[in-house]
């Protein structure tokens, strides 16, 4: 599955819109209850976007995060929003797919939450459908550093989707949106809500016994009958499902790990899925305590018997996908300094701004408290790998830089790390790229790479 729909199902996934009320189909109310919603919408429509007639329905989504520019890099997550930036975001390409967030593909517009965070310089954020011309009024305004959030109905355009602009004069800023609900025409057909139902842990050589659930409006009619398929999405071995073309069935796998699984349900018109994870933990030896602290011995800084206990207590695999999704511990961003020791600099402002020393408590506290045990000791492996030195890079705020992209690429992928390291002042000075020209070029950066 490629970003975007894993995002979909994973980050965001229709099961926020299977579950937007207990009777299993997306609520809609009448139009009319939504006066100024109704106002913005026709204010923000333009020729080019989806029409929004007068019996149009508000459908209900469970909230549901559609974008953040602080995650990983794709189609809703990173890079931040670039000054003078135009970015569009596709909700609903294909008309026989629920799009992001379960939203119908004939949606005309969205209800959501815009939220910025870390914003370099002040500024302004317009959303617009997509396809359409900038609009004059602005969606949020915000200053340098703040974090500020506001209420937004947006119309849709092209691909079903909206564009933002990023109005300030220079660096950048942090983007999120939060879905609650799209604008329709309660004539069309609205998406089946569906939910894979909830994450599992087994231990082999047991099957995961899964009971996922679904609901529809009806349409089209006929057939008025939906059609249902598991399948795989990411695993390290194979999955045999009992009947994949049931609700209820069965899935064995062919090795331990972390499995996600998809529920896809079709009306014949429109097909709307969810996925779970299973985390399939390896058999039981005849002295688990044994097997968790052997893990843990090499996953971590030091097993405590608190540690040992909580692996036994949810598995392996679980523990490895906590790990994953806990926030780096990292190191701060530190002020930058001359590059000659200024006179008045003695003794702690020395040992402060020109010695590794405050990188080097951070390390250790990190260490000993930090819960991304599994980050720490993978960032660490990389950093015996991608080495730079502190005889060299001597303010630890020329280093730091350095040591936020191994914790943030700890678990990512080895194109964006080398990338990223490429670019980094830092690794420049201490591989020469910083004097490397065009024509006296130096290959002591990619003599080391290969």
């Amino acid at each position: 599955m490629d970003q975007a729909g894993r995002h979909r199902a994973i980050t965001t996934s229709p099961r926020a819109a299977a579950a937007r009320n207990a009777s299993g189909l997306g609520r809609s109310v009448p139009a009319a209850f939504f006066p100024r919603a109704l106002l913005v919408v026709g204010l923000l429509l333009a020729p080019q976007s989806r029409a929004l007639g007068q019996g149009a329905a508000f459908y209900v989504v469970s909230p549901c995060r559609l974008i953040d520019t602080r995650g990983p890099a794709g189609t809703f997550g990173a890079p931040s929003m670039a000054a003078g930036d135009v970015r569009t975001f596709p909700l609903a390409p294909s008309p026989s797919v629920a799009g992001e967030c379960g939203i119908s593909p004939t949606a005309a517009a969205i209800s959501l939450n815009v939220t910025v965070t870390g914003p370099t310089a002040p500024g302004l954020l317009k959303l617009f459908a997509a396809g359409t011309s900038v609009p004059v009024a602005s969606v949020i305004n915000y200053s340098t550093g703040q974090t500020r959030a506001n209420n937004a109905v947006v119309a849709l355009g092209t691909a079903g989707g909206f564009s933002v602009q990023c109005a300030q004069s220079s660096g950048t800023v942090n983007l999120i949106v939060d879905i609650n609900g799209y604008f329709d025409d309660p004539a069309n057909n609205q998406p089946p809500s569906v939910t894979a139902g909830p994450d599992q842990t087994i231990t082999l050589p047991a099957s995961a016994n899964l009971s996922g659930g679904a609901a529809d409006d009806g349409k089209p009619n006929p057939p008025g009958a939906l059609t249902y398929a598991w399948s795989v999405v990411s695993g390290p071995g194979t999955v045999s499902f009992g009947n994949a073309a049931s609700l209820s069935t069965t899935a064995s796998f062919s090795e331990p790990g972390i499995y996600d699984l998809l529920l896809t349900v079709s009306d014949s018109q429109i097909s709307n899925s969810d996925d779970l994870t299973v985390f399939v933990n390896p058999p039981s030896s005849g002295n688990p305590q044994a097997d968790a602290t052997r893990l843990l011995e090499q996953a971590t800084w030091g097993p405590t018997t608190a540690d040992i206990a909580h692996v036994q207590a949810i598995g392996i695999a679980a523990w490895l996908n906590e790990q994953f999704n806990l926030p780096a511990s990292s190191y701060p961003n530190l002020a930058l300094w001359p590059s000659s020791v200024p006179l008045t600099c003695l003794t702690n402002c020395q040992r402060d701004n020109y010695t590794m020393y405050p990188l080097q408590n951070r390390f250790f506290t990190n260490a000993l408290y930090g819960r991304d045990q599994l980050r720490q000791r993978v960032s660490f492996a990389l950093h015996e790998l991608l080495v730079v030195s502190g005889t060299q890079i001597t303010q630890p705020s020329w280093m730091t830089p350095y040591l936020q992209i191994l914790d943030r690429n700890s678990f990512g992928n080895f194109r964006d790390l080398l990338y990223e390291l490429t670019l980094n002042p830092g690794m420049g000075d201490w591989l020469d790229m910083a004097t490397s020209t065009k024509f006296n070029p130096n290959e002591n950066y990619a003599r080391e790479i290969m």
